[in-house]
């Protein structure tokens, strides 16, 4: 039997590693697939050349291939119900061509089953036209919640009953570009990935075939252990740490449109956390049934959550609000847009923009003397504990 820390030192003796997070969120993410709650939607984003491919083709390898039945290995593959997407448009779940067969869309596969999608790069995106990536986005949502329908002529496909999880890989480029449909309902987690800190000693790895056939074999090995082992319930202590997340996370996740000059163009929509505590819950069990401790699914979670929607509105609440991480202390200072600007390096006018956003949350409040603008930079803002949920 392979366990964790087998998989964790081929990856660590063929390829630099500095965290071996990714590797775990690729396992949990792959078992959690079988839990009968939201579905885990990942969607890391990383610069270009960062080994996103090399890090996933062990997944790859194991992928069943809708498009080609007769390849090799196939049908032995098609047990593990993980689907690898090369190039994604809207037409890859269901096409709305009535010449093409059922069979030949992934939403055939994916029906009536708990599958794991796996894309490498979601470029492709970056060069469609609005309309398309709408359409795209439109079959993400509903894929989500289980179903995929496409009208065919005077008639329609519809796959329902499916339950799939996602580990999906964008440049920051393409993440600006689907933070902008995040208004129309946000389902997946997407968060920045940690920077790569020792570049040199990156760069001096030189990979090989042998080495990919090897980490592939111990993923294989390992994912063929836990597969069929059951998936454990998250211990009480942990609860209360997701809700927090989720409670926090949902903050600085929703999305907001402000005039140059910083005015809300509209009140904020603030999502709801019960979506994102039951995608954590999820990807805890899946992270638990790997052999990890609470401690290291606690800081796997915190790495997600905390590199999630918009990082200056994580920085903004971190200054105002006195937290470090997730656990938030009742201690929140005043600071105008200045203090908090030099205190994370920013423009106050920016700053000043998240204010507002959080002013529409409930979080904060301006302060004014009679002579002042809401605009000037040293209008002190309070954070307001009681409201908006703290």
């Amino acid at each position: 039997m392979t366990d964790i820390n087998e998989v964790h030192k081929i990856y660590e003796e063929t390829l630099h590693i500095e965290d071996t997070h990714l590797i775990d969120i690729s396992l949990g993410t792959y078992k959690a697939k079988d839990i009968a709650t939201d579905p885990v939607w990942l969607m890391p984003s990383a610069p270009s050349s960062f080994g996103k491919t090399t890090m996933l083709q062990p997944y790859i390898d194991l992928s069943y291939d809708w498009n080609n039945p007769t390849k090799v290995g196939n049908a032995a593959n098609k047990k593990y119900n993980i689907f690898y997407i090369s190039q994604i448009t809207a037409a890859t779940f269901a096409s709305g061509s009535a010449g093409k067969k059922d069979a030949t869309d992934l939403g055939h596969w994916l029906k009536d089953n708990k599958s794991l999608i796996i894309i490498s790069d979601l470029a492709s995106i970056a060069t469609m036209d609005a309309e398309n990536v709408s359409k795209l986005m439109g079959m993400f949502r509903t894929l989500f919640d289980g179903s995929i329908k496409v009208d065919v002529g005077t008639t329609n496909k519809f796959y329902d009953n499916i339950k799939c999880n996602m580990l999906a890989f964008a440049t920051p480029e393409v993440k600006q570009t689907l933070d902008i449909y995040s208004l129309l309902g946000t389902r997946e987690i997407s968060y920045s990935l940690p920077e790569i800190k020792d570049k040199v000693k990156a760069m001096k790895v030189v990979d090989t075939d042998e080495n990919k056939k090897r980490r592939s074999k111990v993923v294989k090995d390992f994912i063929d252990t836990i597969r069929e082992q059951p998936i454990p319930e998250i211990d009480a202590s942990l609860e209360p740490i997701i809700n927090q997340m989720a409670f926090l996370g949902c903050k600085w996740r929703t999305a907001a449109i402000s005039s140059p000059e910083g005015y809300l163009l509209r009140h904020i929509s603030e999502e709801y956390p019960m979506r994102l505590k039951n995608q954590l819950v999820a990807l805890a069990r899946g992270l638990l049934s790997l052999g990890l401790t609470q401690v290291r699914v606690t800081q796997i979670l915190l790495q997600v959550v905390n590199k999630s929607g918009n990082q200056l509105r994580r920085e903004i609440m971190s200054k105002l609000f006195n937290f470090d991480n997730i656990a938030l202390k009742l201690n929140p200072t005043a600071r105008t847009c200045e203090e908090v600007a030099n205190m994370i390096n920013i423009a106050p006018l920016e700053i000043q923009k998240e204010m507002f956003v959080l002013k529409d949350m409930g979080l904060v409040s301006p302060r004014l003397k009679s002579t002042e603008s809401m605009f000037r930079y040293n209008v002190s803002w309070y954070p307001t504990v009681g409201q908006g949920g703290f």
